[in-house]
């Protein structure tokens, strides 16, 4: 054997042992949980509707907190509106939180609210908040302690009705509001009781998937999403029947969402918007990309003028049973996140 050939074995050597020493000090910790699956883990089984915002995503992207409302970043945050009430009553708001995400039906009632606190928020100074705020706090058979305001004291403090029972789980660092005691009792159920979770249904989960990274996302279970967008006159109908070619050509998704993501452009690159459909199987998925595609251009049915004036298909994919659709999308032309209003290509 060369000297030159021992020396690279030597060297090649070093190098091996370097690599196992270091992979044996490395950490092996688990991936970090998305904060939207996160979000969903703590919401009770029978919830139909979720609206999620990341917070501490938005706190770092480009747009200006002041204009989030505009822009229809905040538009599922209960929280929002309130926050410089929160600030000045209670010392924390939604600019201390990761994300917050609020859940409607089943258990959840009218609406339940969970709010998970960023490293830097106390679990203790949020309950002190809320003992200076004025709120009252009642034991209960579950563990922690509920803290109880009346909807008319919290209008008047321009705090969020969705405060009107408060539970603060120290462990977790989450926060849970709700109109009704029930309500916010299911979700600790949930959380420290093992009660069955949203994260159950797997088609809300693929849906979900598809919209991981947005700063808003709007869920939607069992079709709830297919009467909010249908066409809401004759007339659109008929349009929306010579458009598609059939009046059966569109099938009906089993759970669907929708998720913005601020950029830093202008017009129809100042935001992506994604519609993301669950289908009853991947075959399905594929035949509905073409149908949807061939109306997300052209005359917006139902609305006026041109879908490209207000968003701009920039892909149509499938993934299994799951067809997304992603728009760049001008948010001074129009909003989408609320839920509501016409749209051709993401009905049923």
């Amino acid at each position: 054997m060369t000297r030159a050939v021992r020396t690279s074995l030597v060297a090649l050597l070093v190098l091996l042992l370097a690599g196992a020493a270091g992979w044996a000090v490395r950490p092996l910790s688990p991936p970090a949980t998305p904060p939207l699956t996160a979000a969903l883990s703590t919401l009770p089984q029978g919830s139909t509707i979720v609206g999620f915002t990341n917070w501490r995503q938005l706190s770092g992207g480009p747009v200006s907190f002041g204009d989030l409302g505009d822009r229809d970043l905040a538009s599922r945050s209960d929280l929002y509106g309130s926050s410089a009430a929160m600030d000045d009553l209670l010392g924390w708001s939604v600019a201390d939180l990761e994300w917050e995400v609020l859940a409607q039906g089943g258990n959840a009632g009218a609406g339940v609210l969970v709010a998970q606190l960023d490293a830097s928020t106390s679990p203790a100074a949020v309950e002190e908040g809320l003992a200076d705020a004025g709120f009252t706090a009642a034991d209960t058979t579950d563990g922690p302690r509920a803290w109880e305001n009346g909807p008319t004291e919290l209008g008047a403090a321009g705090l969020s009705t969705v405060m009107q029972h408060v539970r603060v789980l120290g462990r977790e660092r989450l926060v849970v509001m709700s109109e009704s005691g029930p309500g916010a009792s299911a979700v600790v159920d949930v959380v420290r009781g093992g009660a069955t979770a949203v994260t159950r249904d797997r088609a809300l989960l693929d849906v979900a998937g598809s919209l991981a990274g947005a700063d808003a996302v709007l869920l939607e279970r069992r079709g709830q999403g297919c009467g909010p967008t249908s066409m809401t006159d004759e007339e659109s109908q008929q349009q929306a029947e010579v458009a598609l070619g059939s009046a059966n050509a569109l099938e009906e998704y089993v759970a669907s969402g929708r998720g913005l993501l601020a950029r830093t452009g202008g017009g129809t690159d100042a935001q992506d918007l994604t519609f993301a459909m669950r289908f009853a199987d991947p075959t399905t998925a594929r035949g509905q990309r073409d149908v949807r595609e061939s109306v997300a251009t052209g005359p917006f049915i139902g609305r006026t003028g041109t879908i490209e004036q207000t968003l701009r298909l920039e892909s149509a994919t499938t993934d299994g049973a799951v067809l997304s659709l992603r728009f760049g999308h001008d948010p001074e032309s129009g909003i989408f996140m609320t839920g509501f209003g016409p749209l051709l290509f993401a009905t049923c």
